[in-house]
């Protein structure tokens, strides 16, 4: 139940205790049960220094696939500013031991100053259970039909939601999209508004039956992991990418 709530558990048979830590709560939507916390960041000229831990529980290391045993977990954070632009992201892979809870640290450094940012997310985790890996498709236009959505995965990462989105668009060659996602509720109210950033996006949507777009992360102030399967999209603008211009 308290991993459910995102909690790290720690249980020492040595010491038969079991310790409960709320402090992990940058997650990765695709893999919620990778988890990461205590995370510092610090200026070093003109690099960033990231110190934090990530948590995996035994539970989660025990169900994944026997082929896989790994011996070592990875991963990359994301920074975000307030607009829901990315600002930069650092990776990271520390060894592990095997079905056993831990919290291990891990060092890592960005070639930028990242010590302002918003919000922190993960992306392309790993262990990662192959269940997580199940696909799924576009499903809303905006209403001017320029550009098609589908939601895939939400969690919570602090004070935001992260989530992945396929997005794709009905116009010729590469397209950047810039764009708005508002999540309701059962009331049809908003819940909460992100970004979506799509560069370099190929055209047009041709078929209609569960079409594939591009995948891309965003983030939502506030939890929007409840909503209603209700959204809108605004386009704020979609322009054709450098490589595709005349």
């Amino acid at each position: 139940m308290a991993e459910s709530l995102g909690l790290a558990i720690i249980y020492n048979d040595e010491a038969k205790s079991i310790t409960i830590d709320d402090e992990f709560k940058i997650t990765d939507p695709r893999n919620i049960n990778f988890k990461v916390g205590y995370l510092q960041t610090k200026k070093s000229g003109t690099e960033t220094l990231v110190d934090g831990k990530i948590y995996l529980s035994q539970t989660f290391l025990e169900g994944l696939h026997e082929l896989m045993n790994p011996t070592y977990a990875s991963g990359r954070l994301v920074f975000w500013n307030e607009s829901g632009e990315v600002i930069d992201r650092a990776e990271f892979s520390v060894p592990i031991e095997k079905n056993k809870d831990q919290i291990v640290e891990f060092h890592a450094k960005i070639a930028s100053d990242v010590t302002g940012y918003s919000a922190v997310s993960l992306e392309n985790t790993f262990p990662l259970p192959f269940l997580h890996l199940s696909g799924y498709w576009m499903t809303t236009n905006d209403s001017k039909n320029q550009v098609k959505v589908g939601i895939g995965r939400l969690a919570r990462t602090g004070d935001y939601t992260v989530g992945t989105l396929q997005t794709g668009h009905y116009l010729e060659g590469l397209h950047d999209i810039d764009a708005e996602i508002s999540f309701k509720n059962e009331n049809g109210e908003v819940m909460g508004t992100g970004r979506i950033i799509a560069p370099k996006i190929g055209g047009p949507i041709t078929t209609t039956d569960r079409p594939i777009g591009k995948e891309v992360y965003f983030i939502v102030k506030g939890d929007v992991t409840k909503y209603q399967h209700s959204f809108e999209v605004k386009v704020n603008s979609i322009t054709p990418s450098k490589e595709d211009s005349k």
